[in-house]
């Protein structure tokens, strides 16, 4: 199961028990009143432990994942990047300022460019600092001017034990996921071979 979706049913069932809670606060029966608030306090201790929970899980995932595309040479990332990126669902994620904006190609015709950016990125973006960490996620999308999807490119930090070290692998895609073209930046990405 995905992690927003575990998060959403966790969300839900959180506002059945706060729910359920409130109706019992309501009545008045004078000597349960403080057992009613002692149980909606435990209640909602364990959602934010769960909610915890799942995005410690969430985390743990996505940098195994991003472990294994290490290990792999270039042609066997770019199908994996695209899973992971589809598995994330990039589109939930902070969209950059400034996307949406209109650019022009190279024969002057305008483009439209929307950036997203998965939490590690993100939050490192908030914290202005100049580079971005190891399992940072870029995902591009472009369209033409008819607001027609035409390509979506994503770039992720692989990292490596060399911090002056760049490390970012890159993919674009058509808009059903077939690798068009894709390239290395710096040392982080090992061969298969």
């Amino acid at each position: 199961m995905k992690a927003s979706k575990l998060l959403l049913a966790l969300l839900i069932t959180f506002g059945l028990v706060y729910a359920g809670c409130k109706n019992s606060e309501n009545k008045t029966d004078t000597g349960k009143e403080t057992a009613a608030t002692g149980q909606k306090a435990g209640v909602e201790e364990k959602v934010e432990e769960a909610v915890d929970d799942v995005e410690k899980k969430s985390e743990e995932m996505h940098t195994a994942q991003v472990d294994k595309l290490k290990q792999k040479a270039p042609e066997e990332i770019a199908p994996e990047l695209w899973t992971l990126i589809q598995t994330e669902e990039y589109q939930q994620w902070k969209e950059l300022p400034g996307t949406g904006m209109v650019t022009k190609d190279a024969n002057q015709k305008p483009l439209k460019m929307k950036t997203y950016v998965n939490d590690i990125g993100y939050d490192s973006i908030q914290q202005k600092n100049k580079t971005l960490p190891p399992g940072s996620i870029l995902v591009k999308e472009r369209y033409d001017d008819q607001d027609q999807l035409q390509t979506i490119s994503a770039m992720i930090n692989l990292g490596s034990s060399d911090p002056k070290d760049i490390n970012w692998f890159w993919s674009q895609y058509s808009p059903d996921g077939k690798p068009l073209k894709w390239g290395e930046t710096g040392k982080g990405v090992k061969s298969a071979n």
